[in-house]
């Protein structure tokens, strides 16, 4: 409150120190310049009062008529030359009755050089038009100023509720892929822990270079929970061979798997567990034992700079769709949270089981965490 009230007195004073400037330069030009040309002056009482009954008609024309005349601008067409005229007449009576009182108690004036006259009339009218005229100057000029604040001052409060929206729309994404992400993260451990215990069960050997890679597997999805929002793709092929060698030593000569990708692809940014997921969904979902058709992974950059990520496989003869849904759904609001929309996933099973999947992210939708990495390619 206090401070409201500074801020409020500082305003205007700001405006009484302005005003009083203007008056002053303003008095300077209209009286003391044609007294040094002239030779003369007149008293200083008269100066006095007469500046002010002129300063009080512009300020009593600018802060209360005019804002009433135009307060309905179809009809100031009328209300002002009327106003004009009303004011007019009454500064003239005024001045006349003010000059009356300093020449019959002050003497300023011989008596007879005072009369109501056509001369007296149109001189006093004319310095009074002169300063009705300032005042609508002003008037115009001071509405002009303070609808362009108003203006400014909207398009202030728009922007920081714009800002503000932004923010909360921000951390509401990163909280839905924090949560997102936590879902997944089990899903792997689970997984990977099932693969073990079908080792361990049949050669003890292979049972602790899987818990060996098992830990590597940990360390990388430990790690994630405090990298940023963006890690590079070669963290997530590493952690992708990891778990290959777990299913080769799970099936040994039966796993029919097949990853390849671009090199210039590993300096990518990209959400945590891009590129695992899609894997982890083929390892769940998809034969990986028919040599016929072996499960097929690619990944690279294709002649647009857009990262694209394919996947073909034939799928399990007992299959829950449900399962193979949501896991996707999770991975698609994951990818639209993260790239604002841009990215696309494709993925459908044919008739006869063949499941594909296609992953695209547009060039422009890297270049905001990866920022001239793709002129490397």
């Amino acid at each position: 409150m206090i401070d409201h009230i500074k801020k409020y007195i500082f305003k205007y004073s700001k405006a009484i120190k302005a005003h009083a400037l203007g008056w002053f330069l303003f008095i300077l030009y209209d009286a003391v310049l044609p007294g040094v040309i002239k030779g003369y002056f007149g008293s200083l009482q008269n100066y006095l009062i007469h500046y002010s009954i002129n300063i009080a008609l512009f300020y009593f024309s600018a802060k209360k008529v005019l804002p009433a005349v135009f307060r309905y601008p179809n009809h100031s067409f009328w209300k002002l030359p009327i106003f004009i005229a009303i004011t007019l007449a009454s500064y003239v009576s005024i001045m006349f009755c003010i000059d009356s009182i300093l020449v019959e108690y002050n003497d300023v004036l011989p008596k007879t050089q005072l009369h109501f006259n056509k001369l007296f009339i149109i001189s006093y009218a004319w310095r009074g038009l002169y300063f009705i005229l300032f005042s609508i100057g002003y008037y115009f000029f001071f509405n002009y100023v303070k609808e362009r604040n108003k203006k400014e001052e909207a398009i202030f409060e728009q922007n920081a509720m714009i800002m503000e929206r932004e923010i909360h729309d921000k951390k509401l994404a990163q909280a839905k892929n924090a949560f997102l992400l936590a879902q997944i993260n089990p899903h792997f451990l689970f997984n990977t822990l099932n693969y073990i215990y079908y080792i361990v069960t049949r050669n003890a050997e292979d049972g602790a270079n899987s818990i060996t890679l098992l830990s590597k597997i940990m360390r990388y999805t430990a790690d994630i929970e405090n990298a940023s929002d963006f890690v590079e793709l070669a963290k997530e092929i590493d952690y992708v061979e990891t778990l290959t060698q777990l299913h080769k030593l799970r099936l040994k000569e039966k796993l029919h798997f097949q990853f390849s990708y671009h090199e210039e692809a590993k300096f990518i940014q990209v959400i945590p567990l891009l590129l695992i997921t899609i894997v982890e969904n083929t390892f769940k979902h998809a034969d990986i034992t028919d040599d016929n058709c072996p499960a097929v992974i690619e990944m690279g950059i294709d002649p647009q700079n857009n990262l694209f990520i394919t996947s073909r496989n034939k799928s399990k003869a007992l299959q829950v769709p449900a399962g193979l849904n949501s896991g996707l759904q999770n991975f698609h609001d994951r990818l639209q949270l993260a790239y604002m929309g841009k990215a696309s996933l494709n993925y459908q099973t044919d008739l006869a089981g063949h499941f594909t999947l296609e992953l695209l992210i547009p060039e422009d939708a890297l270049q905001n965490t990866n920022s001239s990495l793709l002129n490397k390619v």
